[in-house]
């Protein structure tokens, strides 16, 4: 899938930014996201309200996190919320940026801003778990959600 329709497709605001690896040889990006499924368009009462998923970007041309230092841990791990995602720039539709929020939970309690540039020729989301509510998520996404109120694919378009 086309980066522009996977961004008009999913809604990640507020969704948690679980990790990242990526592999330079095959120019392969995996974002592990915890999707807030109740904010899709698709979603209905009774879906699983959080899906743990991975966006597989392919044909990934930049992938630049600032500042450098802080989003990830050692281990590719990740502690964040996504706020927002848009285009970079319309002459150039394959480019996305995230900004993402990094809450501290010791004193000060001072929070992070990252930006993550992401360009790349297409996205595959796959889901790897389906969480009922916020009691059944594993400890790590814990605290950073409240449901609000499906299934982590959206159903296939209408035939004309």
């Amino acid at each position: 899938m086309k980066l522009a329709q996977f961004f008009q497709t999913y809604e990640f605001h507020d969704s948690s930014l679980e990790g990242m690896h990526y592999d330079s040889d095959n120019r392969r990006c995996i974002l592990k996201i915890t999707l807030l499924n109740y904010d899709q368009s698709w979603y209905r009462q009774g879906d699983p309200e959080f899906v743990l998923g991975n966006a597989v970007f392919a044909g990934v041309r930049k992938l630049e996190v600032e500042p450098e230092q802080g989003l990830f841990q050692e281990d590719g791990t990740s502690d964040a919320e996504i706020l927002q995602v848009q285009q970079v720039g319309e002459e150039v539709p394959d480019c996305w940026q995230f900004a993402i929020l990094v809450p501290s939970y010791v004193p000060p309690r001072d929070t992070s801003f990252f930006t993550l540039t992401l360009c790349a020729d297409e996205v595959e989301w796959q889901v790897v778990a389906e969480y009922a509510t916020v009691d059944d998520l594993p400890q790590s996404a814990v605290g950073q959600r409240s449901p609000a109120s499906a299934s982590a694919t959206p159903p296939a378009p209408e035939s004309p």
